[in-house]
């Protein structure tokens, strides 16, 4: 595999790790009726996912030039 892809790939699997992160921890009801969740796991998927749409683009659109 190229290395320029893992550019790609890496927050895509970091992404996922948010995700999977955020399902894991779970969410309860502390005893002063507050709900308890990590929603910063969210936001961070949303950005590795980003980052990874925009650098698949860059990494396809390169490609594309170098064989004209």
């Amino acid at each position: 595999m190229k290395k320029h892809y893992l550019f790609a790939i890496i927050p895509f699997l970091l992404g996922i790790g948010c995700v999977i992160a955020y399902k894991i921890n779970g969410q309860y009801i502390a005893p002063d009726g507050a709900l308890v969740e990590s929603f910063g796991f969210i936001p961070l998927a949303y950005l590795f996912f980003l980052v990874g749409i925009i650098a698949s683009i860059i990494i396809f659109i390169r490609a594309i030039i170098k064989k004209k």
